[in-house]
């Protein structure tokens, strides 16, 4: 399990040209480590976590959770329209985005706020993410295009698989063209 998510990509293929374009993200917020604070069982009682999975709950966990609550919406908007522009400068008309971690969350931020071009037939397909802690305040801006479709894929071997409370809050986003796949 990655525990530093100030980094990472965001990777893109072009699917005509079978092109791989890496769009790569920072979080200088997240760079700094996580106080000890933030990673206590009552920091994330909101998430209303079945008993079992708060005996899973490990302090490596909350610290990855933590990370995610403490994104800034206004930090992922910046890179929400980074990665927009980003996609505009793409030739294929068909593209297939893959994300895990933060990366899923620009993805979404993108995706919500409408900024992604109408005319791009986009396949996400996002892994190991805690939809639950999705924004609030990004929720409600849901512009989403019939041209883009995302697959949240959560592996057996993941992380994440043994909290589903946290990545079956897929309605929360009210996306049309959402689905979840769990355990391949």
């Amino acid at each position: 399990m990655k525990t530093d998510l100030s980094v990472g990509q965001i990777t893109v293929i072009e699917s005509k040209h079978e092109r791989i374009r890496p769009f790569k993200y920072h979080f200088e917020e997240l760079s700094s480590n996580i106080d000890v604070s933030k990673t206590l069982m009552s920091e994330f009682e909101e998430l209303n976590l079945k008993r079992k999975e708060k005996e899973l709950l490990t302090r490596r966990h909350r610290k990855v959770l933590a990370s995610f609550k403490n994104l800034s919406s206004q930090t992922l908007v910046m890179n929400a329209k980074e990665f927009s522009h980003f996609l505009r400068t793409l030739k294929d008309d068909k593209i297939v985005v893959k994300a895990d971690g933060i990366g899923t969350f620009i993805c979404l931020t993108a995706i919500l706020l409408g900024i992604i071009p109408k005319e791009l037939e986009i396949e996400f397909i996002l892994s190991e993410t805690p939809i639950k802690l999705f924004p609030d305040n990004l929720c409600s801006n849901n512009n989403q295009s019939s041209s883009h479709k995302i697959t949240l894929k959560i592996p057996h071997n993941s992380w994440i698989y043994p909290f589903d409370t946290l990545y079956s809050g897929g309605k929360k986003l009210g996306l049309k063209y959402f689905k979840t796949v769990a355990g391949h």
